[in-house]
This record gives C-alpha cells, sequence and structure tokens, in this order.
C-alpha cells in the first residue's frame, strides 16, 4: 500500500477523510483474494459508462469514449473515490486497473489467459510415452540383498551410463524411422520418474555396519556385539571349511544364486535391439574338492524364489548322497529371507535327509547379511 495522493483542496470526493486502518483493511483484503478473485472485485467497485459530454475544438472527434468511476465499500452501499486513491490503496497499476476493466463482461472479469497457451517447444503427448515405454522395457532388476530396503533397479553393465543408453535409444529409433525426442528431455524423463541406476549397487553390504560408521561414537555395545558375531561366524565358516582334510565323510558347501543373467549377452549393438530373456544361475562350491555345480534355468521355466532353490537344492542332496562316502554335509548361504532363510527351505532339507541312504546329517548355516563372501561367489 502507497501513500495516500490526495490532497484536501484537489480531491472532490474528499478521500483525504478516509483513515489509513481502513486503507490498510481494503489493501489486506484484496491481496488475500485469488487472481481470478482479485480481478472481480475490481470490477465490481468500478463503473464504465459512455461520455456523456464532449468538450472537443473544431469538430475533432475526442478519443475519450468511457467515463470511468471508482468505490470503495462503506457501511452497506459504496463510497466514490478518486482513481489515484484506488489505486495507491491496491498498490496496481492504472494500466492493470484498465486492462481489466476493458475487457469485463456481464459484470465478471474475464480468466487470466497467462501460461494457458501450449508451446510451440513442447514434446507431444505421445513421444514422451514412447520414451516411458522404451524404459520400462529395459532389463532391469533390483539389488540382490538390498530388495526389502531399496526399490531402486540396476541395468546390466552394457548399457554403461546414461549417455550410451540415450545413443542407443536414438539409433533404435532412427533405424525404425521413428521420432525421437532430445537428449535433455530423455535424461530429465529418466531421472525424475524412474528409480533406475547403472552402476552396480554399493551397499551390498551390512546395513549395521553402515549405521556404525555414520554415528561414530554411538551403539557401542550394540557394535562391539556385531563384530563378536562377525568374528565367530567367519571362524565357523573357515573351520568347517577345513574338516575334510581330517575326515572325508564331512563336505563343506556353498551356494549362492547368481545375479539375473540377461540372454543373450555382448557388446554388439545388435544385442540392444533384441528382447532379452532373464537367465538363472545356482552355484555350489566344494571346499577342499573345489567341485563345482551351476544349476541354470531361464524366466519362463521358474522364478527365483525359495521353490525353485528347493528343487535344485533336493536334486544336489541327491547327488552328495549317491556318493556314498559323505555322512555329514554342511551347507553355507546367505539370509536371503525370499530364498535361503525361510521354512520352506528347512522342510525341504528336512525331507531330503528322510530319503538319504548315506549321509546322517545335514547342517545349514547362514551367514550374517553384508558378510557373506563365499569361496562359491569366485564361479560368478
Amino acid at each position: 500500500m502507497k501513500e495516500n495522493p490526495c490532497k484536501p483542496e484537489t480531491c472532490p470526493n474528499k478521500c483525504h477523510d478516509i483513515l489509513e486502518e481502513r486503507r490498510k483493511g481494503i489493501f489486506d483484503h484484496y491481496w488475500s483474494l485469488s487472481v481470478e478473485r482479485q480481478r472481480d472485485w475490481i470490477v465490481s467497485h468500478t463503473k464504465r459508462e459512455k461520455v456523456k459530454r464532449k468538450r472537443t475544438k473544431d469538430n475533432i472527434e475526442s478519443r475519450r469514449k468511457f467515463t470511468h468511476s471508482y468505490f470503495i465499500n462503506e457501511g452497506e452501499g459504496q463510497r466514490p473515490v478518486c482513481l489515484g486513491f484506488f489505486i495507491k490503496t491496491l498498490d496496481i497499476r492504472q494500466r492493470f486497473l484498465h486492462l481489466v476493466i476493458s475487457t469485463a463482461e456481464e459484470g465478471s472479469s474475464n480468466p487470466d489467459k497467462r501460461g494457458r497457451a501450449v508451446p510451440a517447444n513442447k514434446t507431444p503427448p505421445n513421444l514422451m510415452q514412447s520414451v516411458r515405454d522404451y524404459i520400462q522395457e529395459l532389463p532391469a532388476v533390483p539389488s540382490h540383498y538390498c530388495r526389502k530396503y531399496s526399490k531402486k533397479c540396476y541395468l546390466p553393465q552394457e548399457f554403461k551410463n546414461l549417455s550410451n543408453l540415450y545413443k542407443i535409444y536414438k539409433q533404435k529409433n532412427m533405424n525404425e524411422g521413428k521420432s525421437y525426442v532430445g537428449e535433455k528431455v530423455f535424461r530429465n524423463t529418466f531421472l525424475t520418474e524412474f528409480n533406475i541406476s547403472f552402476h552396480i549397487p554399493r551397499k551390498d553390504k551390512c546395513i549395521k555396519c553402515i549405521k556404525y560408521e555414520n554415528s561414530p561414537g554411538e551403539y557401542q555395545e550394540e557394535k562391539e556385539k556385531h563384530l563378536t558375531d562377525k568374528v565367530e561366524t567367519y571362524t565357523r565358516f573357515q573351520t568347517h571349511q577345513y574338516l575334510r582334510k581330517n575326515d572325508n565323510g564331512v563336505l563343506c558347501t556353498t551356494f549362492d544364486l547368481q545375479k539375473v543373467l540377461h540372454t543373450p549377452y555382448g557388446e554388439s549393438m545388435l544385442l540392444y535391439y533384441s528382447r532379452k530373456i532373464a537367465t538363472y544361475n545356482l552355484t555350489f562350491y566344494e571346499s577342499v574338492t573345489r567341485n563345482g555345480f551351476c544349476f541354470l534355468w531361464n524366466e519362463v521355466e521358474g522364478k527365483r524364489g525359495a521353490n525353485e532353490v528347493c528343487t535344485i537344492l533336493a536334486k544336489y542332496i541327491q547327488m552328495v548322497d549317491e556318493r556314498e562316502s559323505i555322512k555329514h554335509l554342511l551347507l553355507y548361504c546367505d539370509s536371503c529371507p525370499g530364498q535361503n532363510r525361510n521354512k520352506t527351505v528347512l522342510t525341504c532339507i528336512h525331507k531330503c535327509l528322510h530319503k538319504c541312504k548315506n549321509i546322517a546329517t545335514i547342517q545349514i548355516n547362514y551367514l550374517l547379511p553384508g558378510h557373506t563372501f563365499m569361496p562359491v561367489d569366485s564361479m560368478h
């Protein structure tokens, strides 16, 4: 709100008599309204009439066509005020005031049309949808260990980075004779609408260790217990691996599911355009004997849950039992609840043990989450 411009000797409407508190109330009320209602307020407090009397010389036509009157509410009626008082109280420009009045129809203002026109360089919706469809069809998979805590998915290493992915997208559309968006639009869509990354997740590691690293000096007792469990678990694992050197009837085996293998795989650009199938590989590695076994299947034949793990685990136990020399089987794996650490796997081992003719005991051991480096990883 600006200073009242009206003077007693010049203002015919005596606007100088209006108190500043009253002006402040009008100002606050006006600016508390939305843009559309502000325009309606101006229209309802102004009056536009044709000029009743023209004073021009030499029969020159006057440029003035209308006379405008301005009012403020006072009691149950309205009080006329001058133009200067009106625009200074509302703190608006005279040009804006005349624009609102001149475009008003049937006692209400025209809506603000700014920002409603479609930009000439806006990407068409169908082209944007094609970008989203392309990104959704990419073979992105979640982290093996972090699926419970993160929804982020990761692309295979052959895609390298976002710039390389855009080149693949652009080349694909050029070969098919289709339109494509610029790299800036593609990058913005990829980063803002999708939770996908390229690099191998950094945090296939212990969540508790990360918490202790980020909070030095805190959780000391909990940290010491965790480190003790880590050392004891690793020591037991090392001991079990070398039991076979003293007893041929003991076999220590580690097993783990490899990351999803997208088939076909290669550096050729032609492979980027082909639809890929997910292939799964459950590997077993026997310490001391250094025997390794790979069990492969694809997404058409099955998923990668506890049922598939049990099927292969039962097959492996049967293979070991047929050797006749193994009496005690020690199994080590990670603590992934969806695949290994669940009652389905335990029930499977229990039933397999009853069917075994030579194996007397089967013991399964789960390593601490984030501390699951095993010899079987060398086969991946």
